[in-house]
C-alpha cells in the first residue's frame, strides 16, 4: 500500500444533497382529485346557464301565448238601440263551427218592435217568425204569441277549406233576415236587422256589414246591410300548432344525426338506442292527433311533415340496424 493512497474513502453523496432544491416560486403538483374538481366547475356553470335559458324561453312562451289569447276579444254585446225604437232585431249567437262539414251553429233570438211586444207580461203580443237569408237548415223559425222569445238553434253554411289547416279561414255568405209578424191573413213581413254576438274558442271572429243597394225583393231592406261572418284561427292555438310541427320535424332530424355516424363507424354502436327509435315511431300518431282543430287525414300537414317524419325515422332506424349488423361481423 503506497503512502499517497488516501486513508479513508469518500462517502457517496446522499439523495438530499444530490437533488437541487425546488425554486421558491414553484408550487407542488396538483393531485388528480383537484384537477377533476377544477374541470367540473365549468361544466356545472354551463349546465346552470343552459337550464336558465330553457326556463326563460318557457316562461316567455307562456307570457306570449297568454297575451295573444287576451287580444282575441269576443264580439261586442248586443245593442238594442242599433235598430231604432220599433225595429226588429235578430240576434245570432255563435255556438260552434264544424270545419269538416262547413257548418256554423248559431242560436237565433228575435227582439221584435215595441208594437209586437206585451210589456205587461214581457211576452210576445203576436206570433213572430224569422227567415234567414241564405236559408238556414231549419227554415223559418217560429216564436209563438204569449211566450217570451227563446233561443232557437240552427246551422248555416260557412265556406272554407280545412285542407289549408292551420291557415284555413271560413266565411258565411251575406246574411240577412226578415220577420213575419202576425198570424193568419194578418201576417206582415218587416225587415230585421241582424246582429252577431258571442265568441268561439280557438277562433278570431270578425263581422263585416255589407250594404247591397240591389237587394232582392224577397230580402229585407238594404238599409240595415247584410252581415258576413269570418273565422280564422286564433294566434295562440296557431303558435301551439306550429310548435308541434317543429317537434315533429326535429324527431327524424335528431335520429339521423345519431344513426349516420353509427352506420359510418365514427361512433360506437349503442344497443339502448333501439328503444329510443321505437319510442319516436310510436310518438308520431299521438303528436299528430293532438293538433287543435283536428285536420283531416291526408291534408297538407300529412304530406309535408308527417310523411317526412316517417321516412326520416325509418331511414334512421335502417341505418341503426346496418350498424348493428356490421358490429356483429
Amino acid at each position: 500500500m503506497s503512502a499517497d493512497a488516501p486513508t479513508t474513502a469518500e462517502a457517496p453523496p446522499t439523495e438530499a444533497a444530490a437533488a437541487p432544491p425546488p425554486p421558491a416560486d414553484e408550487q407542488p403538483p396538483t393531485t388528480p382529485q383537484a384537477t377533476k374538481k377544477k374541470r367540473s366547475r365549468p361544466r356545472i356553470v354551463i349546465g346552470v346557464i343552459i337550464l336558465m335559458v330553457i326556463v326563460s324561453v318557457y316562461v316567455l312562451s307562456l307570457v306570449g301565448v297568454h297575451q295573444l289569447q287576451e287580444a282575441e276579444a269576443p264580439l261586442p254585446p248586443l245593442d238594442l238601440s242599433q235598430g231604432g225604437g220599433d225595429a226588429t232585431i235578430v240576434q245570432l249567437r255563435i255556438e260552434e263551427l264544424k270545419p269538416t262539414a262547413n257548418r256554423l251553429t248559431v242560436n237565433v233570438l228575435v227582439y221584435p218592435g215595441i208594437s209586437s211586444y206585451d210589456n205587461r207580461f214581457d211576452v210576445l203580443a203576436t206570433d213572430v217568425g224569422v227567415r234567414l237569408y241564405p236559408t238556414s237548415d231549419l227554415g223559418d223559425l217560429h216564436y209563438p204569441k204569449g211566450k217570451a222569445p227563446a233561443q232557437l238553434s240552427t246551422t248555416i253554411e260557412a265556406h272554407g277549406d280545412i285542407g289549408n289547416w292551420p291557415f284555413d279561414t271560413y266565411s258565411t255568405e251575406a246574411i240577412s233576415a226578415d220577420a213575419f209578424v202576425g198570424s193568419g191573413d194578418n201576417v206582415k213581413k218587416v225587415p230585421a236587422r241582424v246582429e252577431v254576438t258571442g265568441e268561439l274558442d280557438g277562433w278570431d271572429v270578425s263581422v263585416h256589414r255589407v250594404h247591397d243597394p240591389a237587394a232582392l225583393p224577397t230580402q229585407r231592406g238594404s238599409d240595415n246591410g247584410n252581415v258576413v261572418i269570418t273565422f280564422k284561427r286564433a294566434k295562440g292555438p296557431l303558435i301551439f300548432d306550429l310548435g308541434i310541427c317543429i317537434v315533429l320535424i326535429a324527431l327524424p332530424t335528431l335520429a339521423l344525426l345519431v344513426a349516420i355516424p353509427m352506420a359510418l363507424g365514427r361512433r360506437k354502436f349503442l344497443p339502448p338506442f333501439a328503444t329510443w327509435y321505437a319510442a319516436n315511431l310510436f310518438a308520431i300518431v299521438p303528436l299528430r292527433n293532438i293538433l287543435p282543430g283536428g285536420p283531416p287525414y291526408g291534408s297538407w300537414i300529412d304530406q309535408a311533415i308527417v310523411q317526412w317524419v316517417l321516412i326520416g325515422l325509418i331511414t334512421a332506424m335502417s341505418l341503426y340496424i346496418l350498424a348493428w349488423v356490421r358490429q356483429g361481423d
